[in-house]
């Protein structure tokens, strides 16, 4: 029984170095999402990052998040991304948490996601009948994102989901139709950041 643990010890220890070289030789971009649901993909089937098999997704995105949580996300983790996809206010809104702060927040998320790689992405539209949240709360927080994405110099994804209930699980939640449009703008913006980041590297130095 000894001998048959460890020759069973001694595959899965081949086979967890085997997945990990693996890991290291896949080429596509690494990027971190942080966040809350909609961009984690809580009721989408497939969720966006499953609709963007051209980069390798890490994902620290948690329901109900506000944007202080947020930064502690990505001050967590910080290793080598191409890029990072932020998704956060409809919580903030929800919660009421001062603008000041949300703007804050966001200023310290494109800091720490470094120069060129931070992904702004705008909550979606509110439908009608939404407990405890309507549109017209939301849109203050899209504009500070908006703004703060102008001051940075950032990509910004502004809320291209159309307001149908056939897009949505609920009325905040985007379902796999809805991450469709999601899915599309934000791999735009990701090709634009590893298009921009590929010319850098070929440009000639001295």
């Amino acid at each position: 029984m000894r001998i048959r643990a460890l020759v069973i010890g001694g595959l899965c220890l081949v086979a967890l170095v085997s997945i990990m070289a693996l890991s290291r030789r896949d080429p596509r971009p690494a990027v971190l999402v942080v966040g809350d649901s909609i961009v984690g993909g809580k009721y989408q089937h497939p969720t966006l990052m499953a609709r963007l098999p051209a980069y390798r997704f890490t994902s620290r995105a948690v329901g109900g998040c506000c944007s202080p949580h947020v930064v502690g996300q990505l001050r967590g983790d910080r290793a080598g991304y191409a890029a990072v996809v932020i998704g956060v206010g409809t919580n903030d809104a929800y919660r009421h948490l001062p603008l000041a702060t949300y703007r804050a927040n966001l200023r310290e998320l494109v800091r720490l996601a470094g120069p060129g790689r931070a992904v702004l992405v705008a909550p979606p539209l509110v439908l009608p009948g939404s407990p405890g949240l309507t549109e017209a709360q939301v849109r203050p927080y899209r504009a500070v994102m908006e703004a703060v994405a102008t001051e940075a110099g950032c990509r910004y994804v502004p809320p291209v989901i159309p307001a149908r209930r056939a897009l949505y699980w609920d009325t905040t939640h985007p379902n796999g139709r809805g991450a469709a449009y999601l899915a599309r703008a934000i791999g735009e913006e990701l090709e634009a950041i590893c298009a921009s980041s590929t010319r850098s590297r070929e440009l000639p130095s001295g």
